[in-house]
């Protein structure tokens, strides 16, 4: 319990603090002490002292709390990606030596299988391709300045195929993480092509 002697202002008051068998080296021992210079308006300013942490703490957790949410949200995710390309890793019997994973998305290539996967996880169910490379014929970069993505073509066949990996998009992505998009987009890029066999199509003969 806590003694509280005030006096008139400007007259010192005394605060007794029990303590219950304090010891100290050499064995001795108090069972109270005694705080003496406090006035009424040091306690005030104790009490406005206090009241001014308690109200930055809360003002720092209310700003940055659902930043550090966001953070822990976006490495879950992510995580979450990389586990799925290593169970199609397993499933497919193959081994991704590079891949990089960002916010929803995870891409990794097999050069030695010439595989190549893409794990979108934002959306339901989870979007995720594996694609053959020896299949694919050209590898090229769509940038519109709201979205950036990879587009790879298959002319083998008779009728040219399209798969169109999404690295960037203003309605899911932070604007000002573009350019990393950008550059991501890029190292991908020449990643595929120095994968792929590049077919050229043979010109057609004047009659």
């Amino acid at each position: 319990m806590i003694k509280l002697k005030l006096k008139p202002e400007g007259v010192k008051k005394y605060l007794e603090l029990p303590l219950v068998n304090t010891k100290f080296a050499g064995g001795s021992s108090i069972d109270t002490c005694s705080i003496q210079g406090f006035t009424t308006k040091d306690l005030l300013k104790m009490i406005i002292d206090l009241s001014t942490i308690i109200i930055t703490a809360i003002f720092i957790v209310a700003i940055f709390g659902p930043i550090a949410y966001l953070i822990w949200k976006g490495q879950h995710r992510t995580h979450q990606s990389i586990s799925i390309l290593r169970t199609i890793e397993k499933e497919k019997s193959i081994k991704c030596t590079v891949y990089d994973s960002w916010n929803d998305k995870t891409i990794g290539i097999d050069s030695l299988n010439k595989k190549l996967v893409f794990v979108d996880i934002q959306s339901i169910p989870v979007n995720w391709k594996l694609l053959d490379l020896s299949r694919v014929s050209s590898c090229k970069i769509i940038d519109t300045g709201e979205i950036i993505q990879l587009m790879l073509g298959n002319d083998f066949g008779k009728e040219s195929q399209f798969d169109v990996l999404s690295f960037f998009n203003t309605q899911t992505d932070d604007p000002l993480e573009r350019g990393f998009h950008k550059e991501l987009a890029k190292k991908w890029a020449q990643l595929i092509d120095k994968n792929i066999i590049k077919h050229l199509k043979t010109p057609r003969r004047a009659a």
